[in-house]
C-alpha cells in the first residue's frame, strides 16, 4: 500500500509552532537511546509535514523562513547521539527541499468560496463578511493581519444564530473555514492562512477592516484630532464590526457623534428653509460636488494650467473629500514651482493623495496633513515637508533629493528603496517607519540630527555605523520624538495603570536613557500585575513586562536577571518575536551561543527586525553575536544598485 502523503501545516505561523513543540520536545539526556529513536521519528514527520506546507506558502520571505526551519533540523539529524539518522534520512529518500507553491488548490477553494457568497441575498453576503472578517486579528498595526481560531459563540453574535450557523457550515463544506473541538469549545478558523491572501474578496474584506484599525491609532497618535475622523457611511459599515478595540471603539463613538451633531445642525437649518431648501442640498452634494470635483481634478493634473490655478483647484479638491469621500488620484502628475519658496501647498489637509509615479520639483508642503498617502516611486527634488503630517506615507522606491523632512511626523512611513540625497530628517519622527534597502551616499548620509533613527526598522550595518556618528554624542532627550512619546504615554485612554507604567518604561528604554526610572517604573507595574488576576490577556501583559524590564537590565549589564525574566516571559507569551530575539541575547551573553542562535533564526524567521537593540547596546553587543544577527537578518536582494547621488543644482 502506498505511503499516504505527509498532510501540510495549515500556515508559517502553525509550522512554527509545530517546530518550537519539537524543540521542546527533545531528550535533554544524551544517553537516553530511545527518547532520542523516538525524537528521530518526530523530527521526519515534521519535515515531511514543512516540505509539504510549501504548496501554501506564496510569499518570498514565508518560503525562506519554512526552508530555514527545514534545514534546520535536517542538520540536526546529522549531529543526534545516536547512530542511524542520517543513513535512514538517505534510505528513505526524504525530500528536504520545500514544495512549490500551489496556486491551483488554493484558487480552487476560492472559486468555491466565491460561489457560496455569490449566492447569498445581500443582508447575508454582508454577514458573510462580517464572520470572515471576525477570525482576523487586527491588534497591532505592526504586523499584518492574521486568521486565528475563534469561539464559535463570537460569530453567532454577530446576526441571527441560525443564519450565522448556516453560512458557516456552507463555507466550511467548501473548505475556506475549518471547525475543530479544544477546552471544550467549537473554534472556527481558516482552513489555510493563505486564503487570506490568495482570495481576493476576503483579500479585500481584510484590507478595508485594517484600514479601520490603521485609522483609529494615526487618530489617537494625532492627539484625536477631529479632522481625521470617520464618515457616516464610513461609521455604519464600522459599528457591524464584532472585533473592536478598545481605541477603534473611541474612534467609531467619537465619529458618530460628531455626524450625529451634523445632521442636527443641518436639520436645523432644512427645519428653518424648508421647501427648496432639502432639494438644493441634495443637489448640491450628489451633484454639484462631484461635477466640481472632476473638474477641479482636471485642473490639476493639465500641465496646462497656471501653477496658482492648480494649487486652488488641488485645495478644493480637499474640502470636496470632506463632503464627499473620494479618493484624489494624481499619480503620474508633474508640479513645479517657480518661485524662491516653492509652489504653495502649504498647510494642505487631505484624507490621502496618490501620487505615485509622481514629479515633485521645488514644491511646498510645509505643515501639510497627508496621513497615508502615496510617493511610491516618485521623484522628489528641492520639496519642503517641513512640520508636515505623513504617517503612514509610502516613499517606496522614490528618488528624493535635496528635500526637507525636518520635524515631520512619519510614524510608520515606508521609505523601501528609496534613495536619499541629501534629505534632512532632523526633529523628524520615524518610530516604526520602514527603510529596508535604501541607499544614500556615505560623504552626504541624510541628516538625522536630534531624530531617534534607530526606532526605524530597514538600516544595514553600515548604515547604522554612519547613521550613529551624526547622533551618539547627543542626549536622545532632546530629539522631538523622545517628547511626543511621553506625551504619547501621558495621554493614554484607559484604566489600566500598570499597562501605562510599562509604556513609560519601555519609551524610556528604547531610548536608552534614565534606566534608574525605567527600571522602578517597570517593577512597578510588574507589582500591581502580580495583584491582579490571572486570564491569558493578563499573562500577555505581565510578558511584555518582564520583557521591558529585561530590556532595561541587559542595558545595566545585569545579564542573568534578564535571561530569567525573558524565560518567565515565554512561558507567559511564546508568540512575540521581540521577547525571543532579546531572550537570544541574553543567552549568548550567558555563554550559551548554541541555544541563542536557534532563538536568533526562530525570532528572524518570524520577520523580526532588529532596530534600537543594535544601537542602545552597540557598546554590550559582541562582534561574534552582531555577526550572527546579521547572518541570521539576510535578505533577497532589494532593487537594482542606484547611480551616485547627483551633485546638488
Amino acid at each position: 500500500m502506498d505511503e499516504q502523503p505527509a498532510p501540510p501545516y495549515r500556515s508559517l505561523n502553525a509550522l512554527r509552532q509545530a517546530n518550537d513543540d519539537l524543540l521542546a520536545s527533545l531528550p535533554e539526556d544524551k544517553s537516553d537511546t530511545e527518547a532520542w529513536k523516538s525524537s528521530t521519528t518526530r523530527i521526519f514527520e515534521f519535515i515531511q509535514r514543512a516540505v509539504a506546507t510549501g504548496v501554501l506558502l506564496e510569499l518570498p520571505f514565508e518560503r525562506r523562513a519554512a526552508q530555514g526551519l527545514i534545514d534546520y533540523w535536517v542538520a540536526s539529524s546529522y549531529n543526534m547521539p545516536i547512530d542511524g539518522p542520517k543513513e535512514l534520512l538517505q534510505s528513505r529518500k526524504i525530500n528536504t527541499l520545500l514544495a512549490p507553491f500551489d496556486a491551483a488548490s488554493l484558487r480552487s477553494i476560492c472559486e468555491r468560496g466565491d460561489q457560496v457568497i455569490g449566492k447569498l441575498s445581500s443582508q447575508d453576503e454582508d454577514l458573510a463578511r462580517r464572520i470572515l472578517v471576525q477570525v482576523f486579528r487586527f491588534s497591532d498595526a505592526r504586523r499584518d493581519p492574521s486568521s486565528e481560531p475563534t469561539p464559535r459563540e463570537d460569530l453567532l453574535s454577530l446576526g441571527p444564530p441560525e443564519r450565522v450557523t448556516k453560512i458557516i457550515n456552507e463555507l466550511v463544506n467548501a473548505g475556506v473555514l475549518r471547525e475543530r473541538r479544544d477546552d471544550g469549545g467549537n473554534f472556527i478558523d481558516l482552513q489555510y492562512g493563505a486564503l487570506g491572501r490568495n482570495w481576493e474578496r476576503l483579500r479585500d474584506w481584510v484590507k478595508h477592516r485594517a484600514n479601520l484599525r490603521d485609522a483609529a491609532l494615526a487618530w489617537r497618535r494625532a492627539g484625536k484630532d477631529k479632522s481625521m475622523l470617520l464618515q457616516a457611511s464610513q461609521v455604519k459599515d464600522a459599528i457591524a464590526y464584532g472585533n473592536l478595540d478598545e481605541v477603534e471603539k473611541e474612534f467609531v463613538t467619537s465619529s458618530r457623534r460628531r455626524e450625529r451633531q451634523f445632521y442636527l445642525r443641518l436639520g436645523l437649518v432644512a427645519a428653518v428653509l424648508v421647501g427648496a431648501a432639502p432639494l438644493a442640498l441634495y443637489g448640491y452634494i450628489k451633484l454639484y460636488v462631484p461635477w466640481m470635483f472632476d473638474r477641479d481634478l482636471n485642473t490639476v493634473k493639465s500641465d496646462a494650467s497656471p501653477p496658482e490655478k492648480r494649487v486652488e483647484a488641488l485645495r478644493r479638491l480637499t474640502e470636496y473629500q470632506k463632503i464627499q469621500p473620494k479618493d484624489i488620484d494624481l499619480s503620474s502628475i508633474q508640479l513645479k514651482g517657480d518661485k524662491p519658496n516653492g509652489l504653495d501647498l502649504t498647510g494642505l489637509t487631505a484624507r490621502s493623495l496618490n501620487l505615485t509615479l509622481a514629479k515633485l520639483e521645488n514644491v511646498n508642503f510645509q505643515n501639510a496633513r497627508l496621513p497615508s498617502s502615496s510617493f511610491i516611486r516618485s521623484t522628489i527634488d528641492r520639496s519642503n515637508f517641513e512640520n508636515a503630517f505623513l504617517r503612514l506615507a509610502r516613499f517606496d522606491n522614490s528618488s528624493i533629493g535635496s528635500s526637507k523632512l525636518s520635524s515631520t511626523d512619519l510614524f510608520r512611513a515606508v521609505f523601501n528603496g528609496a534613495q536619499l540625497c541629501r534629505v534632512n530628517f532632523s526633529d523628524a519622527i520615524v518610530r516604526y517607519a520602514s527603510f529596508f534597502d535604501v541607499t544614500f551616499d556615505d560623504g552626504q548620509p541624510p541628516n538625522f540630527e536630534n531624530s531617534a533613527w534607530w526606532l526605524a526598522t530597514g538600516w544595514n550595518k553600515h548604515q547604522r555605523e554612519v547613521l550613529t556618528k551624526q547622533s551618539a554624542s547627543k542626549d536622545p532627550k532632546s530629539t522631538k520624538s523622545f517628547k511626543e512619546d511621553l506625551k504619547s504615554v501621558d495621554e493614554m485612554s484607559t484604566q489600566d495603570l500598570a499597562q501605562v507604567l510599562n509604556e513609560r518604561a519601555w519609551t524610556l528604554a528604547t531610548y536608552g536613557v534614565d534606566l534608574d526610572d525605567a527600571e522602578r517604573t517597570a517593577r512597578e507595574a510588574l507589582k500591581i500585575y502580580g495583584a491582579n488576576g490571572n486570564s491569558a490577556i493578563h499573562e500577555r501583559a505581565v510578558a511584555n513586562t518582564q520583557d521591558t524590564l529585561a530590556y532595561i537590565l541587559m542595558q545595566k549589564r545585569q545579564w542573568a536577571e534578564a535571561e530569567t525574566l525573558l524565560s518567565d516571559a515565554l512561558r507567559g507569551n511564546n508568540q512575540d518575536e521581540a521577547i525571543v530575539f532579546h531572550y537570544a541575547l541574553t543567552l549568548w551573553i550567558q555563554g550559551n551561543e548554541q541555544q541563542a542562535v536557534i532563538h536568533l533564526t526562530k525570532s528572524i524567521a518570524r520577520n523580526y527586525s532588529p532596530t534600537h537593540e543594535l544601537y542602545v547596546l552597540r557598546d554590550l553587543i559582541p562582534a561574534g553575536l552582531e555577526s550572527a544577527i546579521e547572518a541570521a537578518s539576510i535578505r533577497p536582494p532589494g532593487a537594482a544598485a542606484k547611480p551616485p547621488c547627483p551633485p546638488p543644482s
